[in-house]
């Protein structure tokens, strides 16, 4: 998962545990090391979404009081998604600046069986819609009820 600008920066690998707990997964998600579907290094996180919850997600905070992140150098945040099920699937990235997250910005993404792709999110098409790219305080990756389980693989 990086952002993109003319010296691209690494937001996150998921080579180690820790680092994959410095994600937060909610609502019934797992989230598991993998090598199946790597892009980058050794690993990726493998995301469960199970079935029977609104919004299970897999999310990134700022914390209450650290520093917000600074993405305003950036053009676009992207992140390698593979779909290893039999079915499409429908993944939203969700991003939010502000420290209570006042502002919000949401682009789904759509994989077809088998589909890997890199998933990219205008940063200017969120700054035109009033996110703060000078305040990021979250970051998720969610499916909007599912109806049945969706694995996805980030990296």
């Amino acid at each position: 998962m990086t952002a993109s600008a003319p010296g691209a920066r690494v937001l996150e690998d998921f080579e180690t545990e820790a680092e994959l707990h410095r994600f937060t997964a909610l609502n019934g998600l797992v989230a598991t090391l993998v090598t199946q579907g790597v892009t980058h290094g050794t690993k990726a996180a493998l995301l469960r979404f199970v079935p029977g919850q609104m919004f299970p997600n897999l999310r990134w905070e700022a914390g209450a009081t650290g520093p917000l992140e600074d993405w305003s150098g950036y053009d676009a945040l992207k992140v390698d998604i593979f779909n290893p099920g039999a079915r499409q699937a429908q993944v939203q990235i969700k991003l939010k600046s502000g420290r209570a997250g006042e502002k919000s910005f949401t682009q789904p993404v759509i994989l077809g069986p088998g589909d890997a792709r890199t998933a990219e999110v205008k940063l200017a098409r969120a700054r035109a819609q009033g996110l703060d790219t000078s305040r990021i305080s979250h970051l998720e990756f969610f499916v909007f009820r599912p109806a049945e389980e969706v694995r996805l693989v980030v990296d």
